[in-house]
Formats: structure tokens, sequence, C-alpha cells
């Protein structure tokens, strides 16, 4: 089943236009990025942020603040399992029968918590679920894992999805020379970057590749010897690619944005050698970066200012144009970590924290919602077991899935 009908397709993405802009300080008006030659960037950086300031605390994400819930238990057999979002939608995947084994396929649907509505959209390849990891207006990129959803060297696929017209195309996948263990891909206006790993007879290399989904072509943004760097986490905003940058000659680790519409020159800012990720918002204005830690910091590319959005924090990271926002997470300590929604446009942080007895592992931005997990004791079959749905945009009316 189609998300959206053929009749109703250009009156959906209008609306998708209209919110997108309304909350992008009109991105669609970008011109599509055109790719540069691979640079390597100077060692050393250009700026070296230090935290000039922090989050504003605000109230805590709780229940009362949602507009929409998702039982956590689809049937008897199956429970839902959010994994990502665009425009008004969140999509949902069903976990299969686990008496099926591991190469049971799941089944992915799309939720508008606005309505309630819940529908088919596709089913997945046996034993390989997909997570939806970026979003841009009627596109989703997922990555697919091997099973178990393990991110193994030689097993996993980019792929690319319109919601609206029910194209699809697949991007990169792991094999032969090929691999790495997270492509980690990100979309903006038609085009995935992602990053992979090639094996040759001489040297082995890393590479960040930039992907047009209309033309089929794909070119090289930069490619490493791993003996001497170590790229990770490219994101994808305002015509501009950012990605993490580790060099061994100088023992630092930086991000590095590049602008692929224009010949300027690399920006690099010196960032903590335990930085394990980092986004760039949709606008390209932007960039928001996690240690292992999880302390999370914002840079503003235009000045260099710095925020701290708050030390010790969950895991991962996902950015809007408006929006950064985390997971819960579990420390070695046995101690859980809080999710968090922080808005660009306020400086303000609100913070997801985890009660005693419920399970809250997922907890960000999906789409225009704010997604969380609440299980009572771990246990997904308790009528209290829910996903949440908080509106992050004006005028959406919403309800139980009835």
């Amino acid at each position: 089943m189609r998300l959206i009908s053929s009749a109703m397709a250009i009156a959906a993405v209008a609306v998708l236009l209209l919110v997108a802009a309304a909350c992008s300080n009109d991105s669609s008006a970008t011109p599509r990025p055109t790719p540069t030659a691979a640079l390597t960037p100077t060692p050393g950086g250009t700026a070296t942020p230090t935290p000039d300031a922090t989050a504003l605390a605000g109230a805590p994400i709780t229940p009362s603040d949602a507009a929409a819930y998702l039982p956590a238990r689809a049937d008897e057999n199956h429970v839902w399992a959010p994994i990502g979002g665009f425009g008004g939608f969140v999509i949902v995947g069903k976990e299969p029968d686990k008496s099926l084994g591991e190469n049971a396929p799941w089944a992915y649907y799309v939720w508008n918590p606005a309505d309630g509505s819940l529908a088919p959209e596709w089913t997945g390849e046996p034993g390989k679920p997909e997570t939806v990891v970026d979003s841009y207006y009627d596109w989703i990129v997922t990555e697919r894992r091997g099973a178990g959803g393990t991110a193994s060297y030689g097993d996993w696929v980019v792929e690319a999805r319109n919601l609206v017209t029910g194209e699809s195309q697949e991007i990169a996948r792991a094999g032969g020379a090929v691999g790495g263990p997270e492509p980690s891909p990100s979309i903006f206006f038609g085009e995935v970057a992602w990053v992979e790993t090639v094996v040759g007879t001489a040297s082995t290399t890393q590479r960040i590749q930039l992907h047009d989904i209309a033309s089929g072509n794909t070119s090289t943004v930069i490619e490493v010897n791993t003996t001497t760097d170590t790229l990770w986490s490219p994101s994808f905003g305002g015509a501009k690619i950012a990605w993490l940058q580790q060099s061994a000659a100088t023992d630092t680790t930086q991000i590095v944005v590049r602008d692929l519409g224009t010949a300027a020159p690399d920006k690099t800012f010196e960032v903590a050698q335990s930085a394990s990720a980092v986004v760039m918002t949709k606008d390209g204005r932007y960039v928001s970066w996690s240690s292992s830690d999880g302390d999370k910091y914002l840079i503003d590319l235009s000045t260099g200012k710095t925020t701290l959005l708050g030390p010790g924090q969950g895991a991962g990271l996902y950015a809007t144009t408006r929006y950064v926002s985390w997971d819960t997470a579990n420390n070695k300590a046995d101690e859980w970590l809080p999710s968090g929604l922080y808005d660009i446009q306020t400086g303000e942080l609100r913070p997801l924290i985890p009660s005693e007895g419920v399970l809250t592992y997922t907890g960000h931005v999906m789409g225009n919602w704010f997604v969380w997990q609440s299980w009572q004791s771990a246990d997904p079959t308790l009528p209290d077991s829910k996903f949440y749905a908080m509106p992050l945009v004006a005028g959406l009316t919403s309800g139980p899935l009835g």
C-alpha cells in the first residue's frame, strides 16, 4: 500500500515542502550541490572551538507532553519499533515472530500520530532489519544490516526510498573489496553521502562517496589511506557535508566541513579524540558532535561559537534544521543517561529522563514528532507500554492509535 495515493501525491508534497520551509529557513531554495575533487584537510584546523555557552535548562519531557501514542504490542506475536520519520509521519517496524528465527522478514509501516492511522509500506529482506538513518522531504535513506542487526564488515546495504512515489534505489552495498563497519548514510536534495572502506592489494583506504539518485552517478568527496587517517560519521545539509577525521600524524580529531557548491577551503574544527559522531543541520548552518562519554556540543559554522548542550548524555545524534536530539543510553555503571531535545531557535534543552522500572531506549526527533519509548518493567505486553509522540510543528492534531 502506498502511503499516499497518486491522487494525493501532489498535495502531499506541497504540504511537506511548506512544513520544511517553515522549519528550515527556506533550505528548499538551496541549489543542488556540485561535488568537488577530494582534498585532504590541513592538520591543525582553522578553529579550535571551546564551549563558550551552555544550553538553557528546559522542562523535562513527560507523557503529558505527548499528543499521541502507539501501543508497544502490535498483536499477540509482534512488537512495534519506531525507526525514523519524515514530514508528519513516523516509520515503524514490526518485529518478526521470534519463533520463525533470525531469517524472518521485518514489515514496515507508516504511522501518522495526527490521526492515528497506520499503513503498511514495505517488507524487508529476510534476516536483515532496516533503520531509517536520515530523511529529506519525501525521501528517506535506510541502512540494512545482517542477521540480528549486526554491523558486520561485509553485510550492510544503503537504500533510498521515496514514500510518496514508492520508488526505491539501492545506493551502496558492502561486498568484495568494499566494506567498513558503519556507512552512516546522510541525504540532502536527492543526493546520498556515506563512508566505506576499500581493501586493496597494496593499501586500505576509506572514502566518503556521494550518489545522485536522479542520475545514478557516484563521486568521491575524499579518500584517505587508513595508515594515516580515519574517516567516519558523514552528514549532509545545506549543500555542505561534514565528517570526523582523525590524523595519525597530528594525533588530532577534527570536524571537517566542505561546501560542495563552492571552491571555498574546508573548515576544520578540532574536537576531542573521543568524538563519536557529528551531524549537520539541514540548512548547513550548524554541526553538533558527541564525545564517547555522551557530552553533546553545537558549533555555529558562521561564528565558530560552541555551545555545550549537555554533559553525560545518552547515545546517538540526530539533527533537523531546528532541533538536535539523542536517545537514552545505559552506561558501564548501569546508570541510565538522558535523552535530549535541543531547540536551536530558543537555545533550550528539554531532557527525557528515564523513570525507574521503565525501559526508554528510543527518544529522538522523527519527522515532525519527538518519539520515545515507555515500556513498563521492560515488558511490551503490558497495557502501559507505549511509544509516545510529541508534536514539534504547530497545528498537528492527534490522538492515540484507534
